[in-house]
């Protein structure tokens, strides 16, 4: 059975209700709750308990804790009627005073929107600028990610009301005689747009993240999948014809066309790689999406082969180089030949490839980088109020070391980029050296290491040692890989500088252990290391067609960690799935971390030497450990437990005193 159904309430994000022409009028002013989630206060959405009269709601959410007195202040002076400026409006976001002077400086020089600006300096996140858009409207309300992330299109999809290639906009619904229309854009100027274009139609609009628009359009309207079909039938037609004309080439447009429909289509899934090789028989081309594996087409060997061909081409690697060095990489480049006209689909993302060749024939693996996934906001992780905090203290610590753990592919570098953007970049100098730059902040001073570079460690010190000499007061490093590099962090972290980095290991404790085999003396580390957070990534349950878990073993483990009761409600995926979830189970992932705060206590430890097992004992404890925060989304029905077994050792007798 499935369960029951948690598509977002309409009328909770602001998309429901008469649809007005688009003439202002008072009927079109946000509510008291869609203002306040606009301004991202957080609060029980049942209405049968709240009054209906803003004021005693107001003092509804006031004496029932959802709100304080200053967000109570907030809500009163925003929904005020009468026009508010940007800069207003930015306040009641918390946007520091400073930074919009800085940022109204440059908007009177430049002619540029103040949203624009916030957003390019990085005062404000993409999330953020649609919240200011919405509030300063009072008339579009602020759809989120979550909610967005429920909307199910299909039947709005089918309607035609949107073309092949992303407008800026996107239907959501269509009202009642079919005669409106509610739209979701990410600025005021696709309003225009989406007018020209549904000109038959009154429409309502709502705000969102362009990150959400274009996360919409691609789940429910893009034609990519399609257009990868239509061009892979004309490679092989054309491949057909050759043959009997007793020719071998392929129209080098269709080869064009295929790839760049397969690159459109990996994105458009949210693929992080797109494997292309042979089984000796059938070429497979496979996506990694939400970290698992799923064949997206097999295709003849010769159409592979040719499709691996405009890969090395594009790359600009040398085929006789392939088989002398085993793997080569590259990048894809946009600046020039055929890719030069999808330039739209590099603003967004870059692609990195390795090739190769296998004993089944030529290899290729391109890996998608998604310069916008890292825009994510810091609240939007899912730590813990606790967690959340600690890391709040670390960035706003002036010196000393914080370590991200985790293997490849786990979010580390989105952590890493949420962290720092709680960190003032006006006040303080950001630094980084990164392999490559995979999100540009407008304020930090970014530097990218050379791909080229014979020996990566000695370029990483080098980089390191004359980032030190740079005057900066908070270095990202992209990763620890050898002792020179660990020593040179640690001597800035302990000569003022507040430092980040990545570390490949498979738990918190175990990156201090990882640390001293790279020859970091424990005194030091005692004495400059902060935290350590380490992480994982597990697949979402899709909310559409999970259905309970009630198998035995579920249950039991659950309950071995103190987590029962009617509100614990685990859930599985339906082998099945749906189309939402393209029959997988689950769509999107969520985060399981564990945090080693080194207090007074650890420190002691760190210094005399003790295993790895003590620190982990004395540090982090069975109730905050990776499987502890991964139970608990098992049994709030976020993930399913084989997801968690997948990430984390589940032992029956680990798992007691976990709650």
């Amino acid at each position: 059975m499935n369960a029951p159904d948690s598509r977002v309430d309409l009328r909770t994000a602001g998309l429901a209700g008469p649809v007005p022409g688009d003439a202002p009028g008072e009927d079109e002013r946000l509510s008291l709750q869609e203002v306040a989630h606009a301004l991202g206060f957080h609060f029980a959405r049942s209405a049968a308990a709240v009054p209906a009269d803003d004021e005693a709601r107001l003092r509804h959410w006031l004496g029932s804790g959802e709100i304080d007195a200053r967000q109570a202040e907030v809500l009163a002076r925003a929904v005020r009627p009468g026009s508010r400026d940007m800069a207003e409006v930015l306040g009641w976001l918390g946007v520091p005073a400073r930074h919009v002077r800085a940022a109204l400086a440059r908007v009177e020089a430049s002619a540029e929107s103040l949203a624009c600006v916030m957003n390019d300096f990085g005062f404000l996140s993409p999330e953020k600028v649609a919240r200011a858009l919405a509030l300063q409207s009072m008339r579009h309300p602020y759809l989120s990610p979550a909610d967005a992330d429920a909307l199910e299109l299909s039947e709005v999809a089918q309607t035609g009301l949107i073309g092949a290639h992303f407008p800026g906009w996107v239907p959501v619904a269509i009202e009642g005689d079919g005669a409106a229309v509610r739209v979701v854009v990410s600025g005021l100027e696709h309003m225009t747009q989406a007018r020209n274009a549904l000109f038959r139609y009154r429409l309502r609009f709502a705000i969102a993240s362009a990150l959400t628009v274009r996360a919409l359009f691609q789940r429910f309207f893009s034609s990519s999948e399609r257009q990868f079909d239509e061009a892979l039938r004309q490679i092989q037609q054309t491949l057909r014809l050759g043959a009997a004309a007793g020719e071998s080439e392929a129209s080098p447009t269709a080869l064009r066309d295929c790839l760049e429909a397969l690159l459109r289509h990996a994105c458009d899934v949210g693929a992080s790689d797109v494997y292309l090789h042979g089984t000796g028989t059938v070429g497979v081309i496979k996506f990694k999406v939400d970290g698992a594996g799923q064949i997206f087409r097999t295709v003849p060997l010769e159409v592979l082969d040719r499709l691996i061909n405009k890969l090395v081409h594009y790359a600009r690697v040398r085929e006789d180089s392939l088989r002398g060095d085993g793997l080569r990489d590259g990048a894809l480049d946009p600046g020039e030949g055929d890719l030069a006209l999808q330039r739209d689909l590099f603003v967004r993302f870059s692609f990195r490839v390795e090739l190769g060749h296998a004993r089944a024939g030529r290899t290729a693996v391109v890996r998608v980088l998604d310069r916008h996934s890292h825009t994510v906001d810091f609240d939007a992780l899912g730590f813990d109020g606790t967690v959340a905090a600690r890391l709040r203290e670390y960035c706003a610590s002036a010196s000393g070391l914080v370590l991200i753990a985790g293997p490849t592919g786990s979010g580390k570098t989105t952590t890493l980029y949420a962290m720092l953007k709680e960190i003032d970049p006006e006040a303080t100098s950001i630094q980084s050296i990164e392999n490559p730059v995979e999100f540009r902040h407008g304020l930090w001073m970014q530097y990218e290491m050379r791909r080229t570079a014979a020996n990566e460690g000695v370029e990483w010190a080098r980089w390191l040692k004359g980032l030190l000499r740079n005057a900066p007061d908070v270095i990202l490093m992209g990763e620890v890989r050898d002792s020179d590099t660990a020593r040179t962090l640690l001597d800035g972290a302990n000569t003022g500088h507040l430092v980040f980095t990545t570390l490949h290991t498979n738990s918190a404790a175990s990156a201090i252990g990882r640390l001293q085999r790279l020859g970091i003396d424990r005194d030091e580390l005692a004495g400059a290391l902060l935290g350590v957070l380490a992480q994982r990534l597990v697949r979402r349950l899709c909310v559409h067609c999970a259905v309970e878990d009630e198998r035995p073993a579920t249950r039991d483990m659950l309950a071995r960690a103190g987590l029962s009761g009617s509100a614990v409600r685990p859930r599985r995926a339906d082998p099945a799935g749906c189309p939402g979830c393209a029959s997988t189970g689950y769509r999107g992932r969520a985060l399981v971390y564990e945090l080693l705060d080194v207090g007074r206590a650890t420190r002691r430890l760190i210094e005399s030497g003790a295993p790895t097992s003590r620190i982990d004992e004395t540090a982090i404890g069975p109730a905050r450990s990776l499987l502890a925060c991964g139970l608990r989304l098992v049994a709030t029905g976020v993930t399913s437990i084989d997801e968690v077994r997948r990430i984390a050792p589940v032992d029956p007798a680990v798992a007691e005193g976990v709650a």
